[in-house]
């Protein structure tokens, strides 16, 4: 409630109800302000502390029948608004609760609790940008107003926007008095690692622990076990696992009864590959708080990858009994059925993908959404979303789309408007634009996000096609690709990539470093061509070096920018061999015998031994707690076959 300083010259009723509520006896102040109403009943100052005693004692008819006889006096007190307003809000009235706030608003446009209050409400109804707006201007009209930077940080962190968040975080710790100012800069470890600032959260972890230890103050005991929980996170991704384990023990010893600590030494043991311990600490997290949510949602995550969605599936969904609405819950739920073959409830959940924090956005134009109801010779848009490597194996099911609508527009990643334009001439292939209307897209019929065509398409397993080649590349540049590759004379060419584009510190040790090649390496008869995105020259050259092997890198393929012309090498390739990123897909997508290495269990293997998406990729599993040297040997004794058949075909023909 808004507090309000009573004029001194009230009456002696309204004197003892004020003293009696400042001691903490608000019934007895309730009777002596009502015996005081019962003289005075137009009195607005007594309505009000009326209304307000009565809503902490949480009697909400009786709080909103003095406020509204205060508004009944006078309609402009924003007073009696904004506490009627609480009072609808407690209650559970929101529709009434906000066009109360809405009026005091009105009035008082620049009343900064109102606007923290609007951005709160907008935040919990999914008008995020909304809210962003109300807590902005919030702290622009008073900057020392603690609340309005919480909520400001709160939702930028809802909606991803580290680095926003980072500023605000910031601004908070130099304008705000409250003690509230530590939480922050505490906050803000974890802010900057999640915005890529790691040297700059691991300085800013020593200096809170460092001011936070020197205060040695009960009170801030909690917040140092935090501290040194989010300075575990940010030696993890420094890739000092050792000093990260110090950090998380630190937080154990200062805060016992915190499951989090426990969690984190968990993945902290996980991503070093550790199946053991990461179950040992888990096992201890579970004795902790076995009900804890984030617990089950990480436990049953390992399971899976680990290669057990039987054992990972009870843990996730008693998650989602508690939290049914919770997108991420059902997002890992919705990957462990499809781990399982579990496919109708697997898509399901997969529906819900649109509400998490990594997700793209989802199409807002007026047009029907398709759920494959039978329509035949009408038109529709297909947007794509998420990753190139996701939108390459959606697009598996775009010739069926083909067969049921006479005409079919998609919006794809720029990345792949060639390749999508040749590989698919009866599909209208556009880039993404943001300004897009209806009569730009010719007024279709339906809409539907590419991701959402699987469940229509592939229901089960026996509706997943033998698909050998998806995508065309540009044929005489892989020709000539081809003939550059082929001065080795009767050699097999393989492509390789050993990476993705996103390694973070629990991604950092499922790709396959070239240092683990050596068996591929030191086979003989065999033309290395690179396909890794990005600037690996100086990885090359190492692996050159290390195992004094060549590998062919043409300057002028941009495998990051230009997908069609890696495309068109790949085509140009006898086999790739490559870890779980876009490249394996598309490679797979051109027709080329693909082996795919995993360091767990892949869900969209859809239960299977096999990649029903394209049947030529050969998945590599990386068994838990081996090393990568081991999966590499075993692509390398199916290589070496390959590579002898190959020299034997050659010199046959010559």
């Amino acid at each position: 409630m808004i507090k309000r300083k009573l004029p001194a010259h009230l009456g002696t009723g309204i004197q003892k109800a004020s003293k009696l509520s400042a001691q903490g006896d608000d019934k007895q102040a309730l009777k002596a302000i009502q015996a005081h109403l019962h003289k005075y009943p137009h009195d607005t100052e007594a309505l009000n502390l009326a209304g307000t005693i009565a809503a902490r004692l949480e009697n909400w008819a009786l709080a909103e029948k003095h406020f509204m006889g205060a508004l009944a006096i006078n309609k402009a007190d924003t007073y009696a608004l904004y506490n009627l307003f609480k009072v609808f809000k407690l209650a559970g009235r929101q529709d009434e609760a906000m066009v109360l706030l809405d009026k005091v608003l009105e009035l008082e446009p620049d009343n900064a609790i109102a606007l923290n209050e609007k951005g709160v409400i907008l935040s919990s109804q999914g008008d995020i940008a909304s809210a962003l707006r109300a807590f902005d201007k919030c702290i622009q009209i008073d900057p020392l107003l603690e609340m309005g930077y919480r909520n400001l940080y709160a939702a930028l962190i809802t909606c991803g926007r580290y680095e926003e968040a980072v500023s605000i975080a910031k601004l908070a710790i130099q304008k705000i008095a409250t003690d509230y100012r530590y939480t922050f800069k505490v906050d803000l470890i974890a802010c900057l690692w999640r915005s890529r600032a790691t040297e700059e959260g691991r300085m800013a972890a020593e200096e809170i622990i460092n001011e936070l230890t020197r205060l040695d103050d009960p009170r801030y005991r909690e917040l140092l076990a935090r501290a040194h929980s989010h300075y575990g996170i940010i030696f993890m991704e420094l890739n000092d696992v050792e000093s990260a384990r110090e950090q998380f023990m630190k937080t154990m010893s200062l805060d016992p009864g915190n499951v989090s600590p426990y969690i984190n030494l968990a993945k902290a043991f996980w991503f070093t590959g550790d199946l053991l311990q990461a179950l040992h600490w888990f096992d201890k997290a579970l004795a902790i708080a076995p009900d804890y949510e984030e617990l089950h949602i990480h436990l049953g995550s390992v399971l899976r990858d680990a290669g057990r969605p039987e054992l990972a599936l009870p843990y996730l969904q008693s998650a989602v009994v508690r939290s049914p609405a919770d997108p991420e819950l059902r997002y890992y739920l919705g990957m462990t059925q499809f781990a399982l073959g579990q496919l109708e409830q697997a898509y399901e959940n997969y529906e819900l993908r649109w509400n998490r924090r990594e997700c793209g956005n989802k199409s807002q134009l007026a047009i029907p959404e398709w759920t494959g109801s039978p329509e035949y010779g009408r038109s529709i848009f297909v947007y794509k979303e998420q990753g190139l490597g996701d939108e390459v194996l959606f697009a598996t099911c775009l010739p069926d789309l083909i067969k049921r609508f006479e005409r079919v527009v998609y919006i794809c990643h720029p990345k792949l408007k060639n390749l999508f334009t040749r590989s698919f001439p009866q599909i209208e292939i556009r880039e993404m634009d943001s300004n897009l209307t209806l009569n730009d897209l010719g007024n279709p019929d339906f809409q539907i996000p590419i991701g959402s065509l699987p469940r229509i398409f592939r229901k089960a397993i026996e509706d997943f096609p033998d698909l050998r080649q998806l995508l065309a590349p540009d044929i005489d540049k892989s020709a000539r690709f081809r003939e550059r590759l082929l001065q080795n004379k009767g050699k097999l060419i393989v492509g390789i990539a050993w990476r993705s584009s996103h390694v973070s510190v629990d991604r950092r040790d499922i790709y396959p470093k070239l240092e683990y090649w050596q068996s591929l390496f030191s086979l003989p008869g065999i033309v290395w061509v690179n396909l890794q995105y990005g600037d690996v020259s100086e990885e090359i050259k190492k692996a050159e070096q290390d195992f004094g092997v060549s590998i062919v890198d043409f300057a002028d393929v941009d495998h990051f920018d230009d997908l069609d012309s890696s495309a068109a090498l790949m085509k140009a390739c006898d086999i790739v061999i490559g870890p779980g990123s876009s490249t394996t897909v598309i490679s797979a997508g051109v027709g080329v015998p693909t082996f795919r290495i995993f360091p767990y269990i892949d869900s969209f293997c859809m239960g299977t031994d096999y990649y029903p998406w394209f049947p030529n990729i050969i998945t590599v599993v990386r068994r838990i707690g081996e090393p990568w040297i081991e999966p590499i040997q075993r692509i390398a004794g199916i290589v070496q076959t390959l590579a002898a058949e190959h020299a034997q075909r050659a010199q046959s023909w010559s």
